[in-house]
């Protein structure tokens, strides 16, 4: 899965030291169209990618390696950094083809594309039953033309994140089952803002019951189901359970056809 990074979607944190990284390229006053490797900043930008917290590379159009972080160096132990050319699937998928597929997509041909930050998921098995998830943000850096000269590309372990996704999702699941399931007449209401009472979720019980369909009912409020009597005092019900009462009540509502 490949996204287009947006800050305004969340991705501020990603890019925080990617963007103090850009900076410095500026300050360091590269030219050169050239392999970086040949720049007379080369140690100031490695002592930079060096405080990146996560693995980071620096690679060229072609995929070529041209600067690791220490911690990129830790972590691929299998990589040959003494290769030349080295090229960044070899470094971070240990393969010898770059990267492509659903599992595994590539963004450097959307870098080279749109000019701008992506961001790719990347998921590989460790293992028989463990499933690694790695999020890779590839920032280019552009020449006076605009022209994308490198990409920077870091690497940060998202495993925990997205099985803590995959147990909520199955756990929602789980939820919405035996919500449909039960027998029970269930709704759902907003207990909050200027529609408190509007009805947000109701279960197949609920819809059997009143005799509308489950798209008709999350367009009414509860007091358009209950009988006048009870439809005013509705809120200071509401207001009573958001308080952490606990009420049980006998109350009369109208089904679709006008009978109660």
């Amino acid at each position: 899965m490949i996204n287009y990074v947006n800050k305004e979607g969340g991705m501020d944190n990603y890019l925080s030291e990617v963007e103090t990284l850009l900076h410095r390229f500026k300050y360091a006053d590269i030219t050169s169209r050239d392999r970086i490797c040949k720049f007379p900043g080369r140690a100031y930008i490695q002592s930079v990618i060096d405080s990146i917290h996560d693995p980071t590379v620096i690679i060229d159009r072609e995929h070529r390696v041209l600067f690791v972080n220490k911690r990129m160096r830790e972590t691929a132990q299998w990589a040959d950094f003494t290769k030349s050319p080295l090229f960044c699937y070899e470094v971070f998928s240990n393969s010898k083809k770059p990267c492509c597929g659903k599992n595994t997509p590539c963004p450097l041909s959307s870098v080279l594309e749109t000019r701008a930050p992506v961001a790719a998921r990347h998921s590989h098995h460790e293992g028989l039953y463990h499933k690694k998830f790695t999020d890779v943000i590839a920032t280019p850096v552009l020449d006076e033309a605009g022209a994308v000269l490198h990409i920077i590309e870091t690497y940060k372990d998202v495993s925990d994140y997205s099985e803590l996704e995959t147990s909520l999702r199955d756990s929602e699941l789980l939820y919405r089952s035996l919500f449909d399931q039960s027998g029970d007449a269930i709704l759902i209401l907003r207990g909050e803002g200027s529609d408190i009472g509007r009805i947000l979720s109701a279960n197949n019980a609920a819809c059997d019951m009143l005799g509308y369909s489950k798209e008709e009912l999350l367009r009414l409020y509860i007091t358009d189901l209950d009988t006048p009597e009870h439809a005013a005092k509705a809120p200071k019900r509401i207001k009573s359970i958001l308080e952490g009462e606990t009420l049980r009540l006998e109350i009369t509502h109208k089904k679709k056809d006008g009978t109660t």
